[in-house]
């Protein structure tokens, strides 16, 4: 294909990829919830009925690029304190499993950073999630002649949260913390990580499916979409394993199971699609006939660009069409979930 990509996504980097999009996402979907459940007493300032915006872009042009580091998810809002000042709230989330060495200079630096462009109070809040329990840094300090410079900024670790009391919590942070944890202890035994999700959603769907009123149940689905599929995504298996999960998942709970589909649904994951024929323009392209795990893994790789990136150009789908090996599929739905554009997509494919 055109181009040259200069580096290719690796594993590791792909896996703390899934990790980063999915804390952004699910902290944007929940960010009240959010704040309320790692850090209450920060929470409990912020005037929550007044509108609250975030400033993700702001943030880009602030931070140079060089601090920016893979496994760190950073979120920028702006919210009002109960005292009617505007503040700023640096939201970082550490999302990998071995720490930072230099995070306490880190978030000085975006502190200071943020304070020196916009001019108004900032509050930095961490959350680590890697599996470390006596890595907590909480403070930055700089002695030189007497000056003293310190920052102290509150550290929630998401390990304190996995216990059964906040287990036994219906919140989305209570799901998306054992979600996280779960996804860390199944890395690598796809059958441990099948069956610890499954218990996961299906607490969620015997909730929902209790709910008689059909507005109030649908008001349900929509507000834990969120939540499951941050579950679904850190923890995805193999796509054999997802359509024995999925076959699983609607043989205990009926036609109602497919309520309760989130991520797969909007990347069109379905059982049917997958298991039949691949119809259609892509059909035609195909050379031969490709079975079992390579077609299903060729239908998801298109939907996961489709899903993201809106219907792919022809050529790309001719390309993909063409692909009749597993490894090579496999590393395509890693960039596929991870690059910023379809051409860069298309740089990674074999020629």
């Amino acid at each position: 294909m055109a181009g040259q990509r200069t580096t290719r996504p690796t594993r590791a980097d792909a896996a703390r990829a899934d990790y980063d999009g999915a804390w952004k996402e699910v902290i944007e979907g929940y960010l009240r919830e959010f704040m309320d459940y790692f850090f209450p007493a920060a929470s409990a300032g912020i005037d929550w009925t007044r509108p609250v915006r975030f400033l993700d872009k702001e943030l880009q042009k602030i931070v140079p690029s060089g601090l920016v580091q893979k496994g760190v998810v950073d979120k920028l809002f702006e919210a009002y304190a109960l005292d009617g000042a505007e503040c700023l709230i640096a939201v970082h989330l550490e999302a990998q499993n071995e720490p930072i060495e230099n995070l306490e200079e880190r978030v000085f630096e975006y502190h200071y950073r943020i304070y020196e462009k916009l001019r108004r109070p900032v509050a930095s809040l961490v959350l680590l999630t890697d599996k470390r329990a006596d890595w907590r840094p909480h403070k930055f300090e700089r002695t030189t002649l007497g000056c003293k410079l310190t920052l102290e900024f509150p550290v929630a670790k998401l390990i304190d949260f996995d216990t059964p009391e906040l287990a036994r919590q219906l919140n989305p942070f209570s799901l998306v913390t054992r979600a996280h944890r779960r996804a860390q202890a199944s890395k690598g035994k796809p059958q441990k990580r099948y069956d610890l999700r499954l218990t996961l959603q299906a607490e969620v769907a015997e909730e929902i499916r209790q709910i008689a009123d059909g507005t109030q149940r649908r008001a349900a689905i929509a507000y834990w979409e969120g939540a499951l599929k941050f579950v679904e995504w850190v923890m995805r298996m193999p796509a054999g394993m997802e359509i024995k999960f999925e076959e699983e998942f609607n043989t205990r709970y009926g036609e109602a199971a497919m309520e309760f589909m989130t991520y797969r649904e909007q990347i069109g994951f379905d059982k049917g699609r997958i298991k039949g024929e691949i119809t259609g323009e892509i059909k035609g392209e195909i050379k031969g006939e490709i079975k079992g795990e390579i077609k299903g893994e060729i239908k998801l790789l298109l939907k996961v660009l489709s899903a993201r990136f809106g219907e792919p150009p022809k050529q790309v789908k001719e390309a993909v069409a063409r692909i009749d090996n597993a490894t090579i599929l496999e590393r395509l739905a890693e960039i596929a979930a991870t690059c910023v554009s379809v051409d860069e997509f298309e740089r990674a494919l074999p020629n």
